[in-house]
């Protein structure tokens, strides 16, 4: 796990403030961000040249003991693609991918709420339209 790098508890706290007031219903804790500066830079700005991104949330396949007592099929059925599109004139943002997983009901489900893994620290593209984000506990 990677923690948030911020210079004091105040900009810590004025971080968490200004996420939570952005997105005050996500199910899963926005940790991406090393301070309020870096979150006002790119929260809004494009994100990918792609028109489409498919956010793979894959969690049920780790290793963790939250999923330990189900079986791989029942794993399955909780790796989901929520769909990001853009325009030429909107591209692609981090908000917009916020907004848009807040919006999926699969992050919204109890037993994807309630593991141990939802924060949100880091992301890598595992394809150049397949967003993986990668969470902590």
């Amino acid at each position: 796990m990677i923690p948030i790098r911020t210079e004091s508890e105040e900009e810590y706290s004025r971080l968490n403030n200004k996420i939570n007031e952005d997105f005050p219903i996500a199910p899963f804790s926005i940790s991406l961000f090393d301070s309020i500066e870096d979150y006002e830079n790119r929260i809004d700005a494009k994100f990918t040249d792609e028109l489409t991104v498919l956010v793979k949330d894959d969690r049920s396949r780790s290793c963790s003991y939250y999923w330990a007592d189900c079986t791989k099929d029942e794993q399955q059925q909780f790796i989901t693609y929520t769909t990001v599109k853009g325009t030429i004139d909107r591209p692609i943002s981090l908000r917009q991918i916020f907004n848009t997983m807040i919006d999926d009901p699969h992050y919204h489900q109890k037993i994807i709420t309630q593991q141990d893994h939802n924060f949100l620290e880091q992301y890598e593209f595992i394809s150049p339209c397949v967003l993986v984000f990668h969470y902590g506990s």
